[in-house]
C-alpha cells in the first residue's frame, strides 16, 4: 500500500480551484523584449529580479566594506629586550 501526501485539505479534496492555482503557482510575466530593447527605462515598474539584484549587491558590498581592518605588521624581535 503506497501512502500519499498532501500539504493541504484544498490538495486533499482536489479542487478546481486549487489546481488551477497549483499549476500556475509562480507565474510571473517577465518582460524579456522590454528590457533587450531597452524599454523599461521608460517605465516606472521595476521586476522583482532585478530589485533582488541590486538588494544583493548592496548588501555584499556593505558586508565588504565592514570587514575592512587595519594592517598591523610586526617584526619579530632578533635580540630579545630586557623589558
Amino acid at each position: 500500500m503506497e501512502k500519499k501526501y498532501w500539504k493541504g485539505v484544498e490538495e486533499l479534496r482536489n479542487d478546481a480551484e486549487f489546481v488551477k492555482l497549483k499549476n500556475n503557482e509562480f507565474f510571473e510575466h517577465l518582460p524579456v523584449d522590454e528590457v533587450l530593447g531597452k524599454k523599461a527605462e521608460s517605465t516606472d515598474a521595476t521586476p522583482r529580479r532585478d530589485f533582488l539584484k541590486f538588494l544583493g549587491f548592496g548588501m555584499a558590498a556593505a558586508t565588504l566594506a565592514a570587514c575592512e581592518a587595519p594592517v598591523k605588521k610586526s617584526i619579530p624581535y632578533l635580540i630579545k629586550p630586557e623589558e
